[in-house]
């Protein structure tokens, strides 16, 4: 299974996906970003006798999951999904595959029997709170504005409508109830 976690800035993808990495064992494998930083988490648990792959770097920076690989282009993050789909689950997130469809929606949507899109249902005003109170601990200011933030949240719906016209999976997740649905999922 592939499961493609997908919202706007502040929407709680990251969020999502740390908290399931803390309710799991798991382990950092290292690859395409050196031996430091991990290009993925295994972990120890089995989902329907495989394990659960969980794609990027999850350390204290802000930016996190495939956005730390997708610099490297989007055929690096290609690569890495069907290395790991062979092995187990997997699952990713990151601010430019949730706007885009692109070559890594092409891609997905080869493996659409395996494939859930979870999109984030935060709302706007929500990611626009969330955002400042991120930034206000930061001195990175990175977001474009609320004007940026709002085309991106527009961007996602649309990828979105995109991957179900492909006959894809796509489930609304709540920043509350995502770890659970997820795991409902593998189980």
């Amino acid at each position: 299974m592939i499961i493609s976690l997908r919202g706007t800035h502040s929407s709680g993808k990251t969020y999502v996906v740390r908290s399931l990495l803390s309710r799991l064992i798991t382990a950092p494998v290292y690859g395409v970003l050196g031996p430091r930083k991990p290009e993925a988490y295994v972990t120890g648990s089995m989902f329907r006798g495989k394990p659960l792959y969980v794609l990027g770097p999850y350390d204290d920076t802000p930016t996190s999951g495939i956005d730390v690989i997708s610099p490297m282009g989007f055929a690096a993050v290609i690569e890495l999904i069907e290395k790991y789909r062979k092995k187990g689950h997997v699952i990713m997130e990151g601010i430019h595959t949730s706007q885009n469809f692109g070559s890594i929606g092409t891609y997905l949507v080869q493996h659409k029997d395996e494939l859930i899109i979870a999109r984030l249902d935060t709302s706007l005003e929500a990611c626009f709170s969330d955002l400042r109170k991120r930034q206000a601990k930061s001195s990175k200011k990175t977001n474009g504005g609320d004007k940026h933030i709002a085309t991106i949240y527009k961007r996602v719906i649309s990828t979105c409508k995109t991957f179900k016209e492909h006959g894809v999976r796509v489930e609304e997740v709540s920043r509350d109830n995502a770890v659970e649905r997820i795991l409902s999922w593998l189980s």
